[in-house]
């Protein structure tokens, strides 16, 4: 469904974020051709959400750890980069809430800190389940 502009999902908060996904994955999977390269390893847009699909678990337990030890710093770091795989793949929901967490850790906001990285999780749980639809390369 499309309303004023944006991609309404039934179950998914936020999409306008698919269009967005949709145009940055198409532009990565041009970098290498389409896809899988000729002898069948993997081309770079598999090689992306495979690294994302990896990252984030780690990102998601180290800010929680950072959390825990009050390391608002580190918070901060792994927000950074969380947000930026995100927002290469074009995950605005994920970036916008790692942005958020990024500025309530540099205030040191603890509170704040919980309760967004509980939001950071739900937006990479959701950002993760819609790649895990992408075929990496269409047509192979």
């Amino acid at each position: 469904m499309v309303s004023s502009g944006k991609i309404s999902m039934p179950g998914a908060r936020d999409y306008e974020d698919r269009t967005s996904i949709a145009e940055r994955l198409a532009q990565i999977r041009q970098l290498d051709g389409g896809g899988r390269s000729a002898e069948g390893s993997r081309g770079v847009l598999e090689e992306v959400l495979v690294a994302f699909r990896r990252q984030v678990p780690v990102s998601l337990a180290s800010m929680g750890s950072a959390l825990e030890a009050r390391d608002y710093a580190a918070v901060g770091r792994w927000a950074h980069g969380l947000a930026g795989s995100a927002g290469a793949l074009g995950g605005r929901a994920l970036y916008r809430k790692c942005n958020a967490l990024q500025t309530r850790a540099a205030d040191g906001d603890a509170a704040g800190c919980r309760r967004l990285l509980g939001e950071v999780q739900q937006a990479a749980d959701e950002l993760i389940a819609h790649l895990v639809g992408i075929d990496p390369a269409p047509g192979s």
